[in-house]
């Protein structure tokens, strides 16, 4: 967790303290997680979730193809998935990967489950699987394809 200290005049508030305060602003780095949920095939399209993640709570609802967006904490573990409206709905346990430890195939195939395009292993991501989701997102994110994870594929797929 890096700290940054901040003097008064960087950090705005809604009261004046005085020119000499300064705080601590603890930053944590976040990442987005997409996530696509769907129920026998159909998209579990305009539905209200809520994401806990360590110490922190996303609420909203899934877009029409199903997708939640949010950012968590690069830390973050585990957490819960909470999909519906109480107190009928679903719960779901989440592990995330711990990305910094990953190989860049097993962060690719991670990532392009994620986004929608892959859906085969990730311990051992299957070649022509993983080939063809990598030209599926290069398609799409109008890059040439090529079914390779090159540099401006991977400058791509890690920033989303």
């Amino acid at each position: 967790m890096k700290t940054k200290k901040v003097s008064h005049s960087e950090f705005e508030t809604g009261t004046k303290l005085g020119s000499g305060n300064s705080y601590n602003l603890i930053v944590r780095p976040t990442i987005p997680v997409k996530i696509t949920l769907s129920h026998n095939g159909i998209p579990r399209a305009n539905e209200t979730y809520k994401l806990v993640a360590d110490d922190k709570t996303v609420e909203g609802k899934t877009n029409n193809d199903g997708q939640l967006e949010a950012k968590i904490p690069v830390d973050t573990e585990s957490g819960q998935l909470f999909i519906g409206d109480p107190p009928l709905e679903d719960c779901y346990e989440i592990e995330f990967a711990d990305y910094d430890k990953m190989s860049d195939i097993s962060k690719c195939s991670r990532l392009l489950a994620n986004l929608g395009f892959y859906d085969g292993d990730f311990a051992e991501p299957l070649e022509e699987k993983i080939k063809s989701a990598i030209s599926e997102f290069q398609a799409v994110k109008n890059l040439e394809v090529t079914g390779k994870l090159d540099s401006n594929t991977k400058q791509e797929l890690f920033k989303t």
